[in-house]
C-alpha cells in the first residue's frame, strides 16, 4: 500500500500520459447536453462539446460530479493508500470542495484519511499543484511532506489567459451585452490573471499577438525573478497554433524545467469559447 494518494478534478487540465505516470486520480466533471450527461474527457471529446455549443448554448450545462461517484472514487484510493490528499479547484468558482467534504462525510471512520485542498486556482495551474504532490508521493515522501508541497506549489504558481472572443461570457451572463460588443468590434484581446481564486483582468490588447505578448512577458519575468528554470504549462481552446506561439515566445527568453501543454477543460470552456489561450508557471 503506498503512502499517499492524489485526487483531483477533471478541471486541472492534466494530460492522460501524466496521470498514468504520476498514478493521478481525477474526478470527471459533467458536461450536460439536452439533459444527457457526459463525462468529461471520457464519454465526448472537446470537438463534440463545442459544436454543441454553438448549435444551441442554451441546452448546455455543466456540474460538479455526483456524490455516487466521489465516495466510489475516494473508497477505490482508500483501498491503496494510507491517505488522500484531494486538490479541487478553486472553491470561488465551483462547488467541487463542499461536494468531496460531503463524500468524506459519508465514509465515516476513513474521514480522518482524507485532506481536501483547495487550490485556490483552476486549469493547469491545479494541475501542476496536484502534479507536484504526486511526484512527491510517488517519491516515498509522508503525507505531511506531500501536502506542505502541495501548498508550496499553489502559494508560487501564476496563470494568465486570453479571451478571443466575449460572446460566451455574454451568453453566461458574466459580462454584459454592450461590453462584449465593444471589445469585440474593437478587437480588443482581454488578459486575465487568476489569482487567489479569482479571474482578474490585468490588460486589453488591440490583438491577438500583442496578447500572448502580454502573457509571455509574464512567464519571462517569473523566470528572470526566480533566476531559475520555470515549470509551464499552456492551454487552449481548439487554438493549439496560438499556444504553440505562445509558448516559442516564452522559451525565446525563459528556460523552463518542464512543459507541457494541454486542452482546456469544457467543464470552464463553455464560458469563455473557442480561442482561449493561457499559461500557468511557477
Amino acid at each position: 500500500m503506498k503512502k499517499v494518494s492524489i485526487v483531483t478534478g477533471s478541471t486541472a487540465c492534466i494530460p492522460a500520459e501524466f496521470e498514468h505516470e504520476y498514478e493521478i486520480s481525477v474526478v470527471p466533471f459533467m458536461l450536460i447536453i439536452k439533459d444527457k450527461s457526459y463525462r468529461d474527457n471520457i464519454d465526448i471529446t472537446i470537438e463534440e462539446f463545442y459544436k454543441a455549443l454553438e448549435e444551441d448554448y442554451a441546452m448546455t450545462s455543466t456540474s460538479v460530479p455526483s456524490l455516487g461517484s466521489l465516495v466510489e472514487i475516494l473508497e477505490k484510493e482508500l483501498k491503496e493508500a494510507e491517505r488522500i490528499l484531494y486538490i479541487t479547484i478553486s472553491s470561488t468558482m465551483s462547488g467541487e470542495y463542499d461536494a468531496a467534504s460531503s463524500a468524506v462525510d459519508k465514509l465515516n471512520k476513513d474521514r480522518d484519511r482524507i485532506v481536501l485542498l483547495d487550490s485556490r486556482m483552476a486549469a493547469t495551474g491545479q494541475g501542476q499543484i496536484a502534479m507536484e504532490a504526486a511526484m512527491a508521493a510517488k517519491r516515498g515522501e509522508d503525507f505531511q511532506s506531500v501536502l506542505e508541497i502541495a501548498k508550496q506549489t499553489a502559494s508560487e504558481v501564476k496563470l494568465h489567459a486570453m479571451i478571443d472572443n466575449l460572446e460566451y461570457l455574454k451568453r453566461s451572463g458574466r459580462v454584459s451585452a454592450i461590453s462584449a460588443l465593444a471589445v469585440n468590434t474593437l478587437n480588443i484581446k482581454p488578459v486575465f490573471q487568476f489569482i487567489d481564486g479569482e479571474a482578474k483582468p490585468v490588460a486589453k490588447p488591440r490583438s491577438k499577438k500583442k496578447a500572448l505578448e502580454r502573457i509571455a512577458r509574464e512567464a519571462i519575468e517569473t523566470f528572470r525573478k526566480k533566476g531559475r528554470p520555470i515549470n509551464l504549462a499552456l492551454f487552449h481552446v481548439l487554438a493549439e497554433d496560438d499556444a504553440k506561439f505562445l509558448e516559442n515566445k516564452i522559451r525565446a527568453e525563459a528556460e523552463c524545467e518542464s512543459s507541457f501543454t494541454a486542452h482546456f477543460t469544457p467543464v470552464m470552456g463553455k464560458h469563455t469559447g473557442p480561442g482561449l489561450v493561457g499559461a500557468s508557471f511557477y
